[in-house]
């Protein structure tokens, strides 16, 4: 078991997997950096258990099932050893990667029982959302991922918490950090003061053996082969000399076929989807606009993109170069579909037009910084990196500019909610931030993009 051990730990060297104890570190601190408004230690911590924890978790068993699959579990299909062995070391290692991420958060803030809470309640679900990334993708096990989260906060203090398992993980930390599921603090009277986390404790302790035994026992979906009887036909006749391609011709229908590709990716529908949202959302249009679809939608974007193109990307740039421009002026295009929707939607709403014009014009600014500069992360670094800042940008905007912290000087680290906070002096400020990164993240992309067709 220790090779085992060891040769998982070389897999997953250098991949994004081995750097997620760093976002200890950032959770961290950001708990020192809003302990000096809030009166509750670790209020972050719980904004991290209520909000992020399910998300990230899942972030974490997904990519490596991820790799494994990509590189066709590395040939160790044809050696002798277990399959059950290599899913067991490779559960192990996680558990400690997911041991350091926590001792890096609440250890940095000295709290060592949350850490301890923090870990059982999560070895459960990186067990539990690796079979299902190794089922379904990456990208549907996060989905589920966000459902079992809101599940859990919000059915957190239910009179029938110990019968849904998404709860566990929640209930096992609120009192330890003294907290609701909203992350209010708890008063000095109230039940959960005094109740003890064993049973919450002891009930993610079942659930992670079952969510163990499941992954180790549980391997990778097998594709049928081809089994078709259809006769082969053959075609005769006199084969002609093709006439020369027409370069100039090729390279004019790049664009088309860059377009033609991206419309028949996810992106269109979540696009109309989105604008669908907002044109419904009523008096929330601008907050569903700024703290949900503008954080999330740019990483989306970027993550479905270049998973299109990645392919045929070497081919593509060979074929002409300025395919690198186009890819980013079409994230760019569709930010600003959606920016322009929101201020349809406010204007329609009787907003004032001066409010409106700030509102779409930051909207469009930082939406572009945030789609570029995801795009390069994405192409250099993988879809992984991505959707960890992704996460972390939504709750970020939310926390920071969605809350009496936006009053603060910490509006200024929560970019995503810069449309709504950004308002009076800091206007001009938030202007001139945007253009200088967004000229830093464009060019990023733009270098990402062209080493990519190097490599």
């Amino acid at each position: 078991m220790i090779r085992v051990i060891r040769a998982e730990l070389v897999r997953t060297k250098n991949t994004s997997v081995a750097y997620f104890p760093l976002l200890g570190f950032a959770l961290a601190g950001m708990g020192i950096l809003t302990s000096y408004s809030d009166a509750v230690r670790g209020a972050w911590q719980a904004l991290y258990v209520t909000g992020m924890a399910a998300p990230l978790t899942a972030l974490l068993s997904g990519l490596p099932e991820k790799r494994e699959k990509t590189c066709r579990e590395g040939g160790t299909g044809i050696r002798q050893v277990s399959p059950r062995l290599i899913r067991g070391g490779r559960l192990i290692v996680l558990l400690i990667i997911l041991a350091a991420m926590l001792a890096c958060d609440f250890g940095t803030l000295l709290m060592p029982v949350a850490w301890v809470c923090a870990w059982i309640g999560a070895a459960g679900v990186v067990a539990l959302f690796g079979v299902i990334s190794r089922w379904i993708g990456l990208i549907p096990a996060l989905l589920v991922a966000v459902v079992w989260q809101l599940t859990g906060t919000l059915t957190a203090e239910h009179p029938l918490w110990f019968l849904l398992p998404p709860t566990w993980a929640v209930r096992i930390m609120l009192p330890v950090l003294g907290v609701h599921s909203n992350a209010v603090p708890l008063d000095p009277g109230d039940p959960l003061t005094t109740e003890s986390p064993t049973l919450a404790a002891v009930l993610c302790l079942v659930f992670a053996a079952l969510a163990a035994t499941a992954y180790v026992f549980i391997g990778t979906p097998r594709t049928r082969p081809d089994r078709s009887t259809s006769a082969a036909t053959s075609h005769t006749g006199t084969w002609a000399a093709e006439p020369a391609a027409d370069l100039r011709k090729g390279r004019a229908s790049t664009g088309a076929a860059l377009s033609h590709t991206l419309l028949r990716t996810a992106l269109t529908p979540l696009t109309l989807a989105s604008l669908a949202l907002i044109a419904v959302a009523g008096s929330w249009t601008a907050d569903l606009a700024v703290h949900l679809i503008l954080p999330l939608g740019c990483g989306i974007a970027a993550v479905v993109t270049w998973t299109a193109l990645q392919p045929a990307w070497w081919i593509t740039v060979c074929r002409t170069r300025r395919v690198i421009p186009g890819v980013i002026v079409w994230l760019d295009v569709l930010v600003a579909a959606v920016g322009l929707g929101t201020g349809a939607a406010l204007a329609l709403r009787g907003t004032p037009l001066l409010e409106v014009l700030r509102v779409t014009g930051l909207l469009v600014a930082v939406g572009a910084v945030m789609v570029t500069a995801a795009l390069a992360l994405c192409v250099r670094t993988g879809a992984g990196a991505v959707i960890a800042a992704t996460v972390f940008l939504t709750v970020l905007s939310v926390t920071l500019g969605g809350s009496v912290l936006a009053d603060t000087p910490l509006w200024l680290p929560a970019m995503p909610a810069w449309p709504l906070t950004a308002t009076g002096a800091r206007l001009p400020v938030a202007l001139v931030l945007g253009a200088l990164l967004l000229t830093v993240s464009t060019a990023s992309a733009h270098r990402e993009l062209r080493r990519a067709a190097a490599r």
